[in-house]
């Protein structure tokens, strides 16, 4: 739980860097399914959304951004 927590803190953190201060929109959304028998042991599904309004990532650097350590933004 830990590591899915950081993840979203993650996301959410990068989501609100992305875009502007006074126009910018960040949205979390979940939704639950519980029981589907097609999953494993018929556990249920959460899906956990984090949209924003930035520019996105740039086509070159869209094949790397689940690389580990991958960053864009330079050292801090």
């Amino acid at each position: 739980s830990a590591q899915v927590h950081q993840a979203l803190m993650n996301l959410i953190g990068n989501a609100v860097e992305a875009v502007e201060p006074k126009t910018g929109v960040v949205t979390v959304r979940a939704k639950f399914t519980p029981n589907d028998p097609a999953r494993p042991a018929g556990r249920g599904e959460l899906r956990i959304d984090v949209i924003d309004n930035g520019p996105g990532v740039q086509p070159e650097l869209q094949r790397r951004i689940f690389e580990p350590f991958f960053t864009t933004k330079g050292l801090r």
